[in-house]
């Protein structure tokens, strides 16, 4: 029904692996699931970053995606939750660095910011935030986050602005369980247990069949970086 191609088509495609950010992987021969065919050196993962006023940064691109969403009847909870996970692991594959640099978790709907409950709670306390119940035709209840302030956008770059900006109308139209089960497909998600943390390099890595090109590029990837290789 999905796939990672349809939001491609709007952010761009990532950029070429960088050696510096590579994956050091092993995928050991002749296991059953995906998620048993991968285990990760976690010396070489970042599951976050500490970037200068981290925090700040996550509440204020939380504020500017209820306000960018408020003509979207089909913005709850979930598609809160991914969008700001596409932001960050979307911005360190093609700028380089996330734009929060926080930690993410399997949930069962899809990936969610680790530490959104406490921080979410304290914007309600100081009135940045309201949360207002929605109940949709299906009998659902939408949990919608309304910004009750302008966010601070002095603290983004352009390029990130512009790149949360096309997330957010790539999943203009999805409802919670169309953008849940897209990010159902990142295989950051699919390898991790629930409530496992999501290593960012896994933003690098797909599920899909290998291409002749894919096959060529990291033959050329594992000569030029040999430290990279095998185990």
């Amino acid at each position: 029904m999905f796939g990672l191609s349809s939001i491609m088509k709007v952010l761009g495609e990532i950029p070429p692996l960088r050696p510096a950010a590579v994956w050091h992987i092993i995928c050991p021969r002749g296991m059953g699931t995906l998620a048993q065919s991968f285990r990760w050196d976690p010396s070489k993962v970042h599951f976050q970053f500490p970037l200068p006023e981290s925090e700040q940064r996550f509440r204020e691109l939380l504020l500017y995606i209820c306000e960018k969403c408020a003509t979207d009847p089909k913005f709850g909870a979930t598609k809160l939750n991914k969008i700001l996970y596409f932001s960050d692991f979307l911005a360190f594959a093609r700028l380089g660095q996330p734009i929060t640099g926080f930690e993410y978790q399997r949930e069962r709907n899809g990936p969610v910011p680790k530490r959104l409950v406490p921080i979410r709670n304290e914007m309600l306390r100081t009135g940045d935030l309201a949360v207002q119940p929605v109940k949709l035709a299906n009998g659902r209840v939408q949990q919608r986050s309304v910004n009750l302030r302008e966010p601070r956008l002095d603290i983004f770059t352009p390029q990130q602005i512009a790149l949360v900006d096309s997330i957010i109308e790539a999943f203009r139209g999805f409802t919670a369980d169309e953008v849940s089960d897209f990010s159902h497909q990142m295989v950051g998600w699919k390898i991790a247990n629930t409530g496992e943390s999501i290593p960012y390099e896994t933003v690098f890595v797909s599920a899909e069949p290998l291409t002749d090109a894919d096959i060529q590029r990291a033959q050329e990837l594992a000569k030029a970086y040999p430290e990279y290789g095998r185990a």
